[in-house]
């Protein structure tokens, strides 16, 4: 055991970071205390302490993309596409809110003024209205008596007992802490994104068209603002410590109004999306990044990206490191400048590269496209009927296999994925989790997410018929595979591939702790390295043994690995890369 560790620690000290990503990311949530900041986005969740460098909230909540974040008292909630998750220590790690509606996609999270003593906050969805919490954000119940419209756009604790809830169709008030709520008669029918308020207790709502509206009596009546810019179409807004006004607009920017001339000016060209202040800081996050301004909104500066990117898978393509995100795109990284944007602009499901080729092809939610100089230039495969993959996999000699979202079926490609070719699906309902594609060899894995069983499919006939084979029970439902040579992770069953579609399961020392969730399975040599979420572990099919390389810390948690000959590339959470002997 002492060997092991020490050669663990000799292992660490060859890790290195390759230069950090240095581009442009949305910031689409924000919370702060007077010492620290946390922002949200597609990438989780990322922490920043005034005056030193970002971190990224390596235990960053278990949902996809961060829609809104608040500080309630010892805790941070989160909300996000998938529902919504607390942590009590500033994003170390963190649990899931239970939400009688099931997953909701969360808008808006606003925490009572007294929530130190009563625990309770809502949520704003975009499908199911707005979730009540009286236990500080452990579980949610649906809380919309007297509300008409379930797409929520914006939260506002008014008063102590008084919250606004901003709709598509019009402005909802409770008088109660958000049991009940009954429409706003002024605002009917107007689609409100923003809510905000004055020192003096005003109240003020931007609608969709541009139009501000004021209260002055905790929403119950509203008036229409006359000077308002021409055009203008909001979609965040605050109100400073000095009651300077702040509208962000998708076309025209950050535009401030000057408390004293009531005159609007740009002051920042990029579109605003949330708002923060902070003992006299304001921090705007937006759709290029976070910026700060100390004196009232009038100048700001930007700050260091906050590392939101949501990289999720490493490609090594020839000689070539690319970095995955569905929203960051495809990104190469070169050693002596940094990483630099390849394929942007459409949310990547699915990639595969064809080294031997120079031919990389990406699956998106726009369509399929293709590069065949290593992803310099790209074309969109299927011209008028783009073709959506959720799984893809070619072999060297051109042939390869894909799964259809629309219509459900497989795809067959014999020239690189230049062209493809329907059939029909063996698979019936059953979402396929795992897809390799050989020359005389075609394997699928399908996940039963009702009965927690995964089954192993094969075709000796480049994917024209199927034969279903073994079938394993596993909660896990991520399926790890290698290919040289042909072997699953399934649950904590290692299987290795025997030929014509049979397994053979192998049991090494320690692998309780080594097959444990695992991630990711490559092939060293006559080793295996097993990353899981606990850490990295190498396993030598000769001796039948298993070391721990290196295990997960708070801040130090890996999702993918991969490697080129001895060398190996781990990507971190938040978007970091280390390389490792």
């Amino acid at each position: 055991m002492k060997e092991e560790m020490m050669l663990a620690a000799q292992r660490r000290r060859h890790e290195q970071f390759l230069l950090p990503i240095e581009l442009e990311v949305p910031v689409l949530a924000l919370a702060c205390t007077p010492d620290d900041v946390w922002a949200g986005g597609s990438g989780g969740v990322a922490h920043w302490r005034v005056d030193t460098q970002w971190r990224p909230c390596s235990g960053s909540p278990p949902l996809t993309g961060i829609t809104t974040l608040a500080v309630c008292g010892d805790r941070l909630l989160a909300g996000g596409v998938e529902g919504v998750a607390y942590s009590y220590n500033g994003g170390q790690s963190w649990f899931r809110g239970a939400m009688q509606e099931g997953l909701a996609s969360v808008t808006s999270l606003v925490a009572s003024p007294d929530f130190l003593y009563d625990h309770v906050a809502l949520l704003g969805t975009l499908e199911s209205g707005i979730l009540r919490s009286d236990d500080g954000g452990s579980s949610w119940r649906s809380s919309q008596f007297g509300l008409q419209s379930f797409e929520i756009t914006a939260l506002f604790w008014a008063d102590r007992e008084i919250v606004l809830a901003a709709t598509p169709d019009g402005l909802y008030r409770s008088p109660n802490a958000g049991r009940a709520w009954k429409a706003v008669p002024d605002l009917s029918d107007l689609s409100i994104v923003a809510l905000a308020r004055s020192s003096n207790m005003d109240l003020l709502a931007a609608g969709e068209q541009g139009a501000l509206y004021l209260s002055h009596d905790n929403g119950r009546h509203w008036d229409r603002c006359q000077d308002v810019p021409e055009g203008v179409q909001p979609v965040a807004l605050d109100i400073t410590d000095q009651d300077t006004l702040l509208l962000g607009c998708a076309r025209n920017g950050l535009l401030r109004r000057d408390h004293v001339s009531q005159s609007w000016s740009q002051v920042l060209p990029v579109v605003p999306l949330v708002f923060a202040h902070q003992d006299g800081r304001i921090y705007s996050g937006t759709s290029t990044g976070l910026w700060v301004s100390t004196d009232d909104g009038q100048s700001w500066q930007a700050l260091p990206y906050p590392p939101l990117y949501d990289l999720h898978q490493l490609v090594m393509h020839k000689t070539r490191l690319l970095g995955i995100g569905t929203q960051t795109g495809m990104l190469r990284y070169d050693p002596g400048h940094g990483w630099c944007p390849v394929l942007q602009g459409a949310p990547i499901i699915e990639t595969a590269s064809i080294s031997e080729r120079d031919v990389l092809c990406a699956a998106t939610t726009q369509g399929l496209y293709r590069s065949d100089d290593g992803g310099v230039d790209w074309q969109m495969v299927g011209g008028s009927a783009p073709l959506q993959m959720t799984k893809m996999s070619v072999c060297a000699d051109g042939f390869g296999l894909g799964m259809s979202m629309n219509p459900p079926c497989l795809l067959r490609t014999c020239d690189a994925g230049q062209q493809w070719q329907q059939l029909p699906s063996p698979f019936g309902i059953l979402p396929v989790v795992a897809l390799v594609a050989e020359a005389t060899l075609a394997i699928a894995v399908t996940y039963d997410p009702r009965l927690y069983r995964a089954r192993i499919w094969h075709s000796l006939g480049r994917g024209d018929t199927w034969a279903a084979g073994l079938e394993i029970s596993t909660t896990w439902a991520t399926i790890a595979m290698c290919q040289q040579p042909l072997m699953l992770v399934i649950g904590n069953t290692l299987l290795r591939h025997e030929g014509w579609g049979q397994w053979q399961r192998v049991h090494f020392a320690g692998e309780e702790e080594a097959l444990d969730e695992v991630r990711k399975v490559l092939a060293i040599d006559d080793h295996l390295l097993f990353l899981t979420t606990k850490g990295l572990f190498l396993v030598s099919l000769d001796a039948h043994t298993c070391m721990c390389v290196r295990k997960h810390t708070h801040d130090m948690q890996m999702i993918d690995i991969v490697c080129i000959g001895q060398q190996c590339y781990g990507l971190l959470a938040g978007g970091d890369v280390i390389s490792m002997l």
